[in-house]
C-alpha cells in the first residue's frame, strides 16, 4: 500500500504540476487523469510487467501508457497540449518510474531474504 501511495504522489505531482502548466486546466481535471493514470499504470507495469521482466521494460510500458493516457485524454477533452509537451511529462514521469522501480525491486529482494519461522526451524522465504 505504501508502494502504491508514493507513485500516486509522485505521478500525482507530475501530472497536475506540468498538465496545469502545459494546458492550463482545472487542477480537479489533472488530478482525474493522475489518478486514472496511476491506477492503471501500478496494476499494468508495476504488478504484472515489472516482476516478470525488468526495469527498463517496464519503465518503457509505463512511459508508453502515459504518454496514451494522456494524449487519449487530451484528445476526448480537446486540450491544447502539443506533442513537445506531452513527451516532456513523459520524460519526467518515466524518470519517477525508473526510480520508483528501483524500490519495488529493492522491497521484493528483501521480501525474498527474509528469514521466516516454521515450527522451530528457520527457513528462507
Amino acid at each position: 500500500m505504501k508502494s502504491f501511495l508514493l507513485k500516486l504522489a509522485g505521478n500525482g505531482f507530475i501530472v497536475i504540476l506540468t498538465l496545469m502548466l502545459f494546458t492550463e486546466m482545472p487542477w480537479w481535471s489533472a488530478l482525474s487523469i493522475a489518478l486514472v493514470l496511476t491506477v492503471t499504470a501500478y496494476l499494468l507495469g508495476d504488478l504484472t510487467i515489472l516482476p516478470r521482466t525488468n526495469n527498463i521494460t517496464a519503465t518503457l510500458v509505463d512511459a508508453v501508457w502515459a504518454a496514451l493516457v494522456i494524449w487519449g485524454a487530451s484528445a476526448l477533452i480537446e486540450w491544447q497540449l502539443h506533442l513537445s509537451e506531452l513527451l516532456v511529462i513523459v520524460l519526467f514521469l518515466g524518470l519517477f518510474e525508473y526510480v520508483f522501480h528501483i524500490r519495488l525491486l529493492r522491497l521484493q529482494d528483501e521480501g525474498a531474504n527474509t528469514t521466516k519461522r516454521k515450527g522451530d526451524k528457520a527457513i528462507l522465504s
